[in-house]
């Protein structure tokens, strides 16, 4: 029965009809869990300080993923994917090799980390304008939220890349079921280490979330061959083609999540319970959004 399971799981779907129902199955899915996720840090959390501080929390580490992994994006990767594919070696940021394939080197994550690390050490000067209405107590708990949640920026920069495998390779159920796997972290986070661990473990659920994100789809890169190293050979001209390409995708992500920020320091200053609220009427106009595009 497992076997029968895992083997469905990684099925690999040869039309494209059949990936674009299974894709706009699983998104209609993951937002519906989504609602599920809401209700019940509404109902476990409850609409207050806390809550206000776990929403605020996203804000910084958001705008680090609009900024940096947006680069590794599906879309953005695909093309350069096809011309290594029968390389079968996986990098991070774009290398050159003796034979002029062009891949991604580790040298992305390295600087992904750096840069959540210098982000984590300005948390203290960055957090009071993201929410310019919270005391002194909210501020420093942001503060140790952010920090944690600075992680999943990293894990979602490589399930992305991931994710380039994972299309390429025609596994669609994996690639469209990992949001659901997110979005069940989070959940977890919610019931099972909230009562542990206090405001912190909401926080857990989400990396937990962006862990199993990446996680699912590890299996696909190992029985595609693919292998990560570190290289010295880096081909700046492919890097600034990548990024190049990636500049539009990247500019509107970062302008709709910095709004999106500049929205939640205003609902900071109306009072207590604001800034959840205006975040479940946020992800509740989202549902239809994104179950239709």
């Amino acid at each position: 029965m497992v076997n029968r399971l895992i083997t469905i799981f990684y099925k690999e779907f040869t039309t494209i009809n059949q990936a674009a129902i299974l894709l706009g199955l699983f998104t209609f899915f993951s937002q519906i869990l989504a609602l599920v996720r809401d209700r019940l840090l509404a109902s476990q959390v409850g609409v207050g300080m806390t809550l206000d501080v776990y929403y605020a929390a996203f804000r910084i580490p958001d705008i680090v993923f609009a900024l940096a992994a947006s680069l590794v994006s599906v879309t953005i990767l695909i093309p350069f994917f096809y011309r290594s594919k029968k390389q079968k070696i996986l990098i991070p940021i774009i290398a050159s090799l003796k034979n002029s394939y062009k891949m991604f080197s580790l040298h992305f994550f390295i600087g992904m980390i750096v840069l959540s690390l210098v982000v984590a050490l300005l948390l203290p000067v960055l957090s009071p304008m993201i929410a310019p209405g919270f005391d002194a107590e909210q501020i420093r708990l942001l503060v140790q939220m952010s920090r944690i949640m600075l992680i999943s920026p990293i894990l979602l920069g490589i399930s992305n890349l991931f994710g380039t495998i994972t299309q390429a390779s025609k596994k669609f159920f994996v690639y469209a079921a990992a949001p659901v796997l997110y979005n069940f972290g989070i959940i977890l986070g919610v019931i099972a280490f909230y009562p542990w661990f206090g405001p912190q473990g909401l926080v857990y659920g989400v990396i937990l979330g962006a862990l199993l994100h990446m996680g699912l789809q590890v299996p696909v890169v190992i029985k595609e061959g693919y292998k990560v190293f570190f290289t010295m050979s880096i081909d700046w001209s492919s890097i600034r083609n990548i990024v190049a390409i990636s500049l539009p995708r990247t500019f509107t992500l970062s302008v709709s999540k910095i709004l999106i920020a500049v929205f939640v320091a205003l609902a900071s200053q109306i009072g207590s319970g604001s800034v959840s609220i205006f975040n479940f009427a946020w992800n509740l106009q989202n549902v239809p959004l994104h179950s239709l595009v």
